[in-house]
């Protein structure tokens, strides 16, 4: 009888930390996860690809009012930062999973800078599809639910009691079609200068060193 009694506590200890867990999972996916969480919640007719550049730059919603009925909706932005999202094998099966295949009037923006086409220098290539393993496109196979809770598990790295706390304000809107939009600060032109000065030096630099770490594929 004891060892049944201590049996059944043990169950329901693990129940309930599993109820715990998917829980705050849930909690979680129902705000802000992060700024690659929506690109996995759903498929879409239209998709915006690339790097950084189209992640941060191409709106999927103004394009879709340009165009209006030209192109068949939902438009995602299914862009990512260079090392999540660069052209080959794994960014391509990732798109095979967001295409609506039952549309038939999609649009497709490839974006395309030298960012695409970089490997890392010294590296063989069997280390550098190692690399593209560690991806978070390489780790997913569920592309399309939501709540995702393969994605939280997987991808996410904050603590799963954040969800329970109030959203920190933030300078970056995330929106549920993929883009990562940038929010202007209400700041004094002679810092809003500087602050631009700042990052061209650092985009300067960043580009000077590519030629000493990086090739093209």
């Amino acid at each position: 009888m004891q060892i049944k009694s201590l049996i059944l506590k043990i169950s329901f200890l693990a129940s309930l930390l599993v109820i715990c867990y998917f829980g705050f999972v849930y909690n979680i996916t129902q705000g802000h996860v992060d700024r690659n969480y929506y690109k996995f919640t759903y498929k879409a007719s239209s998709l915006i690809l690339g790097i950084s550049r189209a992640h941060d730059g191409i709106s999927p919603a103004i394009i879709e009012q340009e165009l209006n009925n030209s192109i068949q909706k939902p438009m995602l932005n299914f862009a990512f930062e260079k090392t999540q999202s660069s052209y080959g094998a794994v960014y391509l099966n990732a798109i095979k999973h967001k295409i609506d295949t039952t549309s038939n009037s999609g649009l497709f923006i490839l974006s395309v800078s030298p960012g695409n086409f970089l490997i890392t220098k010294g590296l063989k290539d069997s280390a550098n599809i190692e690399l593209d393993k560690n991806t978070i496109l390489r780790k997913m196979t569920n592309f399309n639910s939501h709540p995702n809770y393969e994605y939280v598990r997987k991808c996410y790295d904050g603590s799963l009691y954040r969800g329970l706390l109030k959203p920190q304000k933030m300078f970056v809107n995330i929106h549920p079609d993929g883009w990562l939009e940038f929010k202007s600060r209400k700041l004094s032109k002679e810092k809003q200068d500087a602050i631009k000065e700042h990052w061209m030096k650092l985009t300067n630099n960043g580009y000077r060193q590519v030629d000493k770490y990086q090739k093209k594929i």
